[in-house]
């Protein structure tokens, strides 16, 4: 497409079993419309048949052999509707709603714990390989996220309270726009939001001072009785990636950016003292809402951490060379209206569909 026109991006639908109909919140186009992209919500239904969610295992690798991105789901199998969608549209969002079905990494439903979606899965499933394939921009969102993890070969707590017990609130109530509880950052995202320290337009959509995120973060660090867990996220298969994030000289959303000392030239009368050692980059916190039952236990090959909770849990990863593939836990499209980092994140799906 021309880079003077806005891209085309689909959106995966919302269903409602209840009434057996389609729907849609708002907030998921407007975050797509406000940085630039027209959004379609797409449908359920498609013609020609779909394959089974159990069609080829979803890795990166899994078609082809070769252990690249495009790999995944390109045999030539998928429903003509889909590839034709993959065809037309710029890029996908993986929208939030019911549990992920855990037949898809080789578990079962709990005795019925587990609610899911079969037309959501039936429909996404193969649209996600597709997309992967064609080496387009996708995005994921909560139950976004958690099907792009185990589809690629990763695997879900599939019911957080029993398989993954803490004093983290996961499922926050209503309202849904305010910040609930922090992750730390890493790799692109830290990156992509490191100029985000101390910003005015940051909305108070919690009971904190509008002092900016490291206040608000600090103060609701502070404020909580599991403080303490921040050692939780340290023994976590993704501390690595937490590490050297903080070892970035990349300037952390949180914090001012670190100043090295200056050496004067030595000098026959006067050797110059020692420089005192730079201090260490602060961690790249930042605050978010969360609203999920289930998350990401096992990363899927090929995939990497960029936001790690104080628990442990992994809530924002991405595919390393891919032209864009990230996915968060959170729900950005319920902050981005007073939020910039979530503006942020979606302008930059928006501008890697151009």
């Amino acid at each position: 497409m021309r880079r003077d026109m806005c891209p085309l991006i689909g959106v995966t639908p919302l269903w409602d079993e209840e009434r057996q109909s389609v729907w849609m919140l708002p907030d998921y186009l407007e975050g797509i419309q406000q940085a630039g992209g027209v959004p379609v919500v797409l449908p359920f239904g498609l013609p020609n048949g779909l394959p089974s969610a159990a069609d080829g295992d979803g890795s990166l690798a899994a078609a082809g052999g070769d252990g690249s991105l495009a790999a995944a789901g390109g045999d030539g199998s998928l429903a003509a509707a889909i590839a034709e969608m993959v065809e037309r549209f710029d890029g996908f969002l993986f929208t939030g709603g019911p549990d992920v079905s855990p037949g898809l990494y080789g578990l079962d439903d709990m005795g019925g714990k587990i609610k899911t979606c079969p037309r959501r899965d039936e429909l996404e499933v193969p649209l996600l390989k597709k997309a992967v394939a064609a080496g387009k921009p996708i995005f994921g969102i909560c139950r976004g996220l958690q099907l792009i993890n185990a589809v690629l070969g990763g695997t879900l707590y599939r019911d957080l309270p029993s398989e993954h017990p803490s004093e983290i609130v996961h499922r926050q109530a209503k309202p849904y726009g305010r910040y609930t509880h922090t992750v730390q950052l890493s790799g692109p995202l830290r990156e992509l939001l490191a100029d985000l320290v101390d910003l005015a337009d940051l909305a108070d959509l919690t009971s904190l001072p509008t002092v900016g995120v490291a206040a608000k973060a600090a103060a609701m660090t502070a404020a909580s009785p599991v403080a303490s867990a921040a050692a939780t996220a340290a023994a976590s298969p993704v501390a690595s990636a937490a590490a050297t994030a903080a070892a970035s000289p990349v300037t952390s959303p949180v914090t001012s950016p670190v100043t090295s000392a200056v050496v004067e030239p030595a000098t026959d009368a006067a050797p110059a003292a020692p420089a005192a050692p730079a201090a260490p980059a602060a961690p790249a916190v930042l605050p978010v809402n969360t609203l999920h039952h289930q998350a990401v236990r096992e990363l899927a090959p090929g995939l990497e951490a960029m936001a790690v909770t104080p628990d442990g849990l992994i809530e924002a990863f991405y595919a390393p060379g891919a032209r864009f593939l990230w996915a968060v836990q959170w729900h950005p499209e319920y902050l981005f209206r007073g939020d910039a980092a979530s503006r942020r994140l979606f302008a930059r799906f928006v501008e890697a569909c151009r």
